[in-house]
C-alpha cells in the first residue's frame, strides 16, 4: 500500500477529501475503549455524531439503537501513521516469498525467515513473522505453515465498490450518513460532517456486496453513474429535488472489504517456526476485531519463548 491503515484511508481529490474505506469504528470491548480514550486525549480520534437514518425500501426511518461513533483526525489513517511513528515502515513493496533457513544447511546460528520482493530481492531475514494481510494474499505466503495457511484460505472476503462525489455546495438532506437497505447502495456519508475534515462537500457511496459481485469487473467511470444515480434517488426520497453539481467523481473498488465469516480465534501463531497472522477476519471485523487481534498476535509473541 501507499501508507499504513489498509482500509482505515483517506482519498484527496481536486479539493475533496474522502475516507473512502472504514467510515467509522464503535467500541464493545472495554480494554479497548480505554485505549480510545487515549487516542482521544491525543487528538487523533474524535467522536462523529452524524444525523442519521436508514433507507428501507419503502420508509426512512430512525435507527433504533444508537451508538457512539468514533473517526480518526484529520482522517481515518490519521491513527495508523500515529502508530506507525518511529517504525520502520516500507511502502509500495509487496512480500512475495517468506522461506525458512535450514540450520543444518546455512551458517546461521537459529533458522530465521527470509523475506523476499516480488523480483526476489532480499527485504531482510528475521526472527519471526507477522502477516496481517487479507488472507487471499496472506495464504500463498503461509506456504511452510501448512495448517495455518489451511485454515487462513477458507476465509471469504466480500468486495465494495466505493464511489466518491465533490459537489459544488451542500446537498441539502436533513441527514449526513444512512444505511440502506434498498438498491445498489449499503451506506451513503458526507465526509465534511466529521470533525476535523477539510475541502468541499464530499460524499462517500459504499455498495453493497451483492451488488459488487455482480459488477466487480464493471469499468470504474459506469460505476460512478451507476452508484451517483442511486444516491440522487436516496436525495430525491429525502426531499431534495435538485442536488447540486458533481465537481469530482471517483470510484475505487475494495477487492477485500469485510469477511463474510471471521476465523472464531483473534490470530493463529506457530511458536515452533515463529510465524503468525492476525487482522479483522479473525476474531471479529471492523477496526475493534483488527485492534484486538493485532494485540492478541503480539503479546502472544512476547510470552513464547525466546528464539534459539
Amino acid at each position: 500500500g501507499r501508507g499504513p491503515g489498509g482500509r482505515a484511508s483517506v482519498r484527496r481529490h481536486a479539493g475533496f477529501e474522502f475516507d473512502h474505506g472504514a467510515q467509522y469504528f464503535t467500541v464493545d470491548d472495554p480494554g479497548f475503549g480505554s485505549t480510545v480514550q487515549e487516542w482521544i486525549d491525543r487528538g487523533v480520534v474524535a467522536e462523529w455524531k452524524p444525523r442519521l437514518c436508514v433507507f428501507n425500501p419503502n420508509t426512512i426511518d430512525t435507527p433504533r439503537h444508537e451508538r457512539a461513533r468514533y473517526v480518526g483526525v484529520p482522517a481515518m489513517n490519521a491513527l495508523a501513521r500515529r502508530l506507525a511513528d518511529g517504525i520502520d515502515v516500507r511502502c509500495g513493496t509487496r512480500v512475495a516469498t517468506l522461506q525458512r533457513d535450514d540450520p543444518g544447511k546455512t551458517a546461521a546460528p537459529r533458522p530465521r525467515w527470509r523475506v523476499a520482493d516480488a523480483d526476489g530481492t532480499s527485504l531482510g531475514t528475521f526472527d519471526t513473522v507477522l502477516v496481517t494481510v487479507p488472507p487471499a494474499q496472506a495464504a500463498p505466503l503461509l506456504r511452510e505453515a501448512h495448517d495455518m495457511a489451511e485454515r487462513v484460505a477458507q476465509v471469504t472476503m466480500l468486495p465494495c465498490w466505493a464511489v466518491l462525489l465533490g459537489f459544488d455546495a451542500q446537498v441539502d438532506v436533513d441527514f449526513d450518513a444512512a444505511f440502506v437497505n434498498t438498491g445498489p447502495l449499503e451506506w451513503v456519508a458526507r465526509n465534511t460532517s466529521k470533525p476535523g475534515r477539510q475541502g468541499g462537500e464530499a460524499w462517500v457511496l459504499h455498495a453493497s456486496a451483492r451488488w459488487t459481485q455482480e459488477s466487480f469487473d464493471q469499468a470504474p467511470e459506469h460505476v460512478v453513474r451507476l452508484l451517483r444515480d442511486a444516491f440522487e434517488t436516496l436525495c430525491v426520497r429525502a426531499g431534495c429535488t435538485n442536488p447540486p453539481a458533481v465537481r469530482a467523481s471517483q470510484a475505487h473498488r475494495w477487492a477485500y472489504a469485510k469477511p463474510e465469516e471471521p476465523l472464531p480465534d483473534t490470530h493463529q501463531f506457530d511458536v515452533q517456526r515463529r510465524i503468525g497472522v492476525a487482522g479483522d477476519w479473525c476474531g471479529g471485523p471492523r477496526v475493534e476485531g483488527a485492534y484486538l487481534s493485532g494485540t492478541a498476535l503480539a503479546q502472544r509473541v512476547l510470552e513464547a519463548p525466546a528464539p534459539r
